[in-house]
């Protein structure tokens, strides 16, 4: 056999050369695979991002990330499952129904590694979530002081509380705004 690189021979459907769909495959495939990388890389980097500046929603792309994996694997165990069931002599074992029960073992073990890490981002985002409400909504940190009557008069932003029963702790929590002078007592028992 003489060889001959225009022969229809190395062509796909008589159109293109096996060597440019070869490089197409290549390059399609890293394509993906930096694709996944930068994409993987990113969502994950949001989690740090995200713990280090209290930022609760820049958690839910890492969040669908893992949900995404989890959906996929257990797909895939379907599919492998339907392929153990659909075998229609089973004394035989061949390469499909090897690679069936490879998957069956191996996908299950990494889909609860990814159901762990989905609900420790998710517990992870409600504790940024409750972080952030309290840095919102509580400005200076509580004040616990207890006063007996017959102390020091109170200062320019500093209200005394006389306890009605020497047991009973109060908290004064003293507001920032300094032209309304006012703060805010709760009673703990």
């Amino acid at each position: 056999m003489e060889y001959n690189e225009d022969s229809d021979n190395f062509k796909i459907l008589t159109i293109i050369h096996v060597k440019y769909a070869g490089i197409f495959c290549g390059l399609l495939a890293l394509t993906g695979f930096t694709v996944f990388l930068i994409s993987g890389a990113s969502t994950h980097y949001l989690i740090l991002h995200a713990i280090h500046y209290t930022q609760y929603r820049l958690l839910l792309p890492s969040i669908l990330f893992h949900a995404f994996l989890i959906g996929l694997n257990t797909v895939l165990c379907l599919i492998a499952i339907g392929e153990l069931v659909s075998d229609q002599e089973p004394s035989t074992v061949d390469d499909s129904e090897a690679a069936a029960r490879y998957v069956l073992i191996v996908l299950p073990v990494t889909t609860c590694f990814n159901s762990l890490i989905l609900i420790a981002l998710l517990k992870c985002r409600h504790y940024l979530r409750c972080k952030r409400r309290h840095i919102r909504n509580g400005q200076p940190p509580t004040v616990r002081e207890v006063l007996h009557p017959g102390s020091a008069p109170p200062g320019p932003r500093v209200q005394k509380v006389h306890p009605t029963q020497p047991p009973l702790v109060q908290q004064v929590s003293i507001s920032s705004n300094y032209k309304h002078e006012c703060a805010i007592i709760e009673t703990q028992s």
